[in-house]
């Protein structure tokens, strides 16, 4: 499956509820090459935490994902991780970010 992250979405920091600002990250694989990937990322001083299609939300530390931070909820058209739209009474709304899809989910 071809994976592909809309460009139009605005992610919410699953710990504080602040709106995701789109950034990129470098990967460390022990290669000579360079891995950047899109990534949204929390404007909050104190935190960490960033978003992407394919890893859901995560913390990174020295060019690594922190594989124990991951939060992901998977979409049940595609399994992808998907991100918090919004937040209203203290429910979470849930969007899968795959273009060309629109599953949502309220937890």
């Amino acid at each position: 499956m071809f994976v592909r992250m809309k460009r139009d979405i605005q992610p919410l920091c699953d710990r504080h509820f602040s709106r995701m600002q789109p950034a990129a990250i470098k990967l460390d694989f022990g290669t000579a090459d360079d891995y950047w990937i899109e990534v949204y990322a929390c404007p909050e001083s104190d935190c960490g935490r960033l978003y992407n299609i394919t890893h859901g939300y995560f913390n990174f530390r020295d060019r690594m994902i922190e594989r124990d931070t991951k939060k992901l909820v998977g979409c049940k058209n595609d399994s992808l991780p998907m991100f918090i739209e919004a937040v209203s009474d203290g429910r979470a709304q849930w969007r899968c970010g795959q273009d060309r899809c629109n599953h949502t989910i309220s937890d």
